[in-house]
């Protein structure tokens, strides 16, 4: 009897393992416009504070090794969304107006190669924003997520169904 219930349990808890995992998936790729959008708002939030002193120990090195990286500069407008940071210590201004970005958006990354780049870009500066560049990314590897969360569910479908089976064994003596 004690075997029997632990079996029943086990089975229970992988079914709703498996059931809370499909619609995870399902609620990810259903609310992925409002996904994206707070990572826009958050990555904004985080280049007002580029740079600042106190900001977040690592967050300017991990900022621009996403621009670095996925080849992007700004969030979703570009370059011009370094120039919505009025309150970022990094950045020089020219006539009131913000002309500089991190040099993280410069396609050749040498040292200086933004300043004044903002609104004159000649080519110099990436201009697609991060997270355009990361929902691409995800888009090209699509088919790998599907591909590898279907075979890890399809595998967990076969341990509950084994489990089901092996326990209804126990129980009735097969």
């Amino acid at each position: 009897a004690v075997v029997s219930t632990q079996s029943t349990g086990i089975v229970v808890t992988m079914f709703l393992l498996v059931c809370s995992e499909i619609v995870g998936i399902t609620y990810t790729f259903s609310y992925r416009d409002s996904f994206k959008e707070k990572v826009q708002n958050t990555s904004l939030e985080m280049i007002a504070g580029y740079g600042s002193p106190g900001w977040e120990e690592n967050a300017t090195e991990v900022f621009d090794r996403i621009q670095q990286d996925l080849e992007c500069c700004g969030v979703s407008a570009g370059p011009n969304d370094w120039g919505l940071t009025g309150n970022a210590t990094w950045w020089t201004t020219v006539g009131g107006f913000v002309t500089t970005a991190p040099d993280s958006c410069c396609q050749d990354n040498s040292t200086g190669c933004a300043i004044g780049m903002i609104g004159s870009n000649n080519g110099t500066l990436w201009e697609e924003g991060c997270v355009t560049a990361l929902f691409d990314w995800f888009d090209e590897r699509m088919i790998i997520f599907v591909a590898a969360i279907s075979i890890i569910l399809l595998f967990q479908i076969i341990n509950v169904c084994g489990m089901y089976l092996w326990r209804r064994c126990i129980v009735h003596g097969f």
